[in-house]
């Protein structure tokens, strides 16, 4: 997993599914069309077993609206992406210090007339 570059749409995908070869088929040349791939990849929102409703279809209305109501206001690829944003962003933050980390002791072993 290392050596594995994935576009966001596909890090999305992934950081969802969990399931890293259908996040690297995910492919298209068009970045409108990848996002839209990704998002025909993601479990849906919301699902409603239709046979558990015998009793008609205002009951199952019912529960449609309710598990519409208690859904979060973005979409599961949004939440996706805030995942893997707030990943990105704690990476660089990490690898930044790393490097600065890295080059006050280069410099601190030029003053000293050592090296690193």
């Amino acid at each position: 997993m290392h050596d594995t570059w994935l576009k966001v749409p596909q890090a999305v995908v992934f950081e969802i599914t969990r399931n890293l070869q259908m996040a690297r088929e995910l492919e298209a040349d068009d970045p409108n069309l990848l996002v839209i791939k990704a998002i025909w990849r993601l479990p849906p929102l919301t699902y409603i077993e239709v046979d558990a409703f015998p009793n008609g279809i205002e009951t199952l209305r019912q529960q449609y609206r309710l598990a519409i109501a208690s859904q979060a206001k973005e979409s599961i690829y949004e939440n996706g992406l805030r995942r893997v944003h707030a990943k990105l962003i704690k990476g660089v933050t990490l690898r930044a210090a790393e490097h600065q980390n890295s080059e006050q002791g280069e410099l601190a072993g030029d003053r000293s007339g050592q090296l690193p």
